[in-house]
């Protein structure tokens, strides 16, 4: 279905179609002036945040530097698995044939979003992988609790104050899951798991955010789209541990 703020733009279309797209467009913008424009159909230069840039920005709004020999030591010893993250995106990562079930389609702009690059710990262990009772919380709520857990991590592992927990955006938890598939087989969204989701920083249309998860079957990754003010019960915090460098 062709967008309907393109679908006249330059289009060799029959002059039956050329008035069906008229009164579309005329329809689009009365619901435009009274704020009542569905998600599926966003403004053409506009996404969650206020604009194209805004979402196209790489996630990388801080350096990352390896972890020291002692902070890998110090995670590991606690549990933790340490993975080496490269620049990916949705786009790429669908261009490379993984596993991807579902993509919410918001446009090319939310599939060049760009993952961090550098290393990254992660509980592995079900029980940690997810903030417990993170779910049913907002966006603003979970970002809170990731926070909180990274000051209880440095705390009580005694860790530098470069050791900080982040939400992720999109291409990092997919990442996440595909090599943790690729080196032991299974999915960290599925089975053990719970087939939960981890919301991201992500934005994708109007004021919602893209949430990561919910694989089934051996299927795939699915990537939703979820309302930034509201919680779900199967939608939880997933901190990634990295170490910031500071300038």
């Amino acid at each position: 279905m062709l967008e309907y703020l393109k679908v006249s733009e330059g289009a060799d279309l029959k002059s039956e179609h050329k008035r069906g797209v008229k009164l579309v467009n005329s329809f689009v913008k009365s619901l435009e002036k009274q704020g009542l424009l569905p998600h599926q159909f966003p403004k053409k230069d506009t996404v969650a945040f206020g604009s194209k840039k805004e979402l196209s920005k790489s996630s990388e709004t801080f350096v990352l530097q390896p972890f020291t020999n002692e902070e890998k030591k110090t995670l590991k010893k606690d549990g933790y698995l340490i993975y080496p993250f490269t620049l990916k995106t949705i786009k790429t990562q669908k261009e490379a044939g993984k596993p991807l079930w579902h993509v919410i389609d918001t446009g090319p702009e939310f599939e060049a979003v760009t993952s961090m690059v550098g290393q990254v710990a992660f509980y592995p262990d079900p029980r940690r992988f997810f903030i417990p009772e993170s779910n049913n919380r907002s966006l603003e709520e979970q970002l809170k609790m990731i926070e909180e857990y990274g000051k209880d991590l440095r705390q009580r592992l005694d860790l530098p104050d470069n050791i900080q927990a982040v939400m992720g955006h999109v291409p990092d938890y997919t990442q996440l899951a595909f090599t943790y598939l690729e080196k032991t087989g299974e999915y960290l969204f599925e089975g053990k798991y719970g087939y939960n989701y981890a919301r991201t920083k992500t934005p994708t249309s109007g004021s919602n955010v893209a949430s990561v998860g919910g694989s089934g079957a051996g299927l795939g990754l699915r990537v939703l789209d979820c309302d930034r003010a509201r919680g779900s019960n199967l939608l939880f915090a997933v901190p990634l541990v990295v170490s910031i460098k500071t300038r």
